[in-house]
């Protein structure tokens, strides 16, 4: 079981494989085939995520920028936690941790200056390998 899992380069995971009947009929062999089976099996049916630790920038402009800032977030593939309309309009997205100062630049100059930027925590980012 755990061959399988380092096959695949996978961590941070636990895998538990009950056994109902208690006969021999499988051997050694038999079972360590089942149980990697079993495990491979597990690994497709709930799929893979990947984990990347990220820093939240909340990125606050004024109504008409709205569009702007969407339009130019989506074209950068940059992950939107959250979108919160208020008085103004506050994006928070997910930033790699070297990137912040480029992207705190970028969105300065997309929004000529007015965005009000504020870095926030750090968090995990799941995202999908399958």
């Amino acid at each position: 079981m755990l061959d399988v899992l380092k096959k695949r380069h996978l961590k941070n995971v636990a895998v538990v494989v009950t056994r109902y009947f208690g006969g021999i009929k499988l051997g050694a062999g038999g079972l360590v085939r089942a149980y990697s089976h079993s495990v491979s099996d597990a690994l497709i049916a709930i799929g893979l995520v990947e984990c990347q630790l990220m820093t939240l920038l909340s990125c606050t402009v004024t109504y008409p920028l709205q569009p702007i800032v969407e339009h130019a977030l989506s074209k950068k593939e940059l992950a939107i936690e959250n979108v919160n309309y208020n008085e103004f309009v506050t994006f928070t997205i997910f930033v790699k941790q070297s990137e912040l100062p480029n992207t705190s630049a970028w969105l300065t100059d997309i929004t000529n200056g007015s965005a009000q930027i504020v870095m926030g925590e750090n968090r995990y980012l799941e995202r999908s390998l399958s």
